[in-house]
């Protein structure tokens, strides 16, 4: 039941929680995959034998203004059958030193802010959000302009209720898009 609740509350569906490590402006999540085999990239057997186990830290989430991270077990399999050495495969967690959900809410907090500002509380360079606001306007379908612009970003409140999020080109005085949710 612990185990869930943390799971729950730092949305780690499909890991494992070993760990948690509370510092002063830091939470020290240790997880690894609940999985005890994989199954080879090369010839789609599946094995449990492990080769040797990594640590990745990755930023996940800000929880109480402190920084949620991962400490995350990945393993090296070898496969019984051909030998090959490949590493684990974790659907919710990308390559990046950064999780989908820190990126996001990282984001909606450019409305009021800087990116430079945002980067700054969050602990991340500038163009990295720079580079997660793209994706996720590319992903809600936005079109950017081909040329150097400054971006207006601004939330819109219709009778107190719905949050909408706008964005502009400040250099031509025109609308980008608007949002379609407020997550994003």
């Amino acid at each position: 039941m612990y185990k869930s609740t943390l799971q729950n509350l730092f949305c780690l569906d499909g890991l494992l929680i070993d760990k948690c490590d509370c510092f002063n402006d830091e939470i020290l999540l240790h997880v690894r995959s609940p999985r005890t085999r994989a199954i080879c990239t090369r010839c789609e057997a599946r094995t449990s034998k492990v080769h040797r186990t990594a640590y990745r830290s990755i930023k996940h989430m800000m929880h109480d203004d402190k920084i949620v991270s991962l400490e995350l077990q990945v393993r090296d399999f070898k496969c019984k059958k051909c030998g090959y050495i490949f590493r684990e495969n974790i659907p919710s967690i990308g390559r990046k030193n950064t999780t989908a959900h820190f990126r996001q809410a990282a984001v909606k907090k450019i409305h009021d802010r800087s990116f430079s500002a945002v980067a700054m509380e969050h602990g991340i360079s500038a163009q990295s959000l720079t580079r997660s606001a793209t994706e996720i306007s590319e992903q809600a379908g936005l079109q950017w302009p081909d040329k150097e612009f400054a971006l207006g970003i601004d939330g819109h409140s219709f009778s107190g209720h719905d949050m909408a999020t706008t964005l502009t080109n400040l250099t031509r005085h025109n609308l980008i898009g608007i949002l379609p949710d407020a997550r994003y």
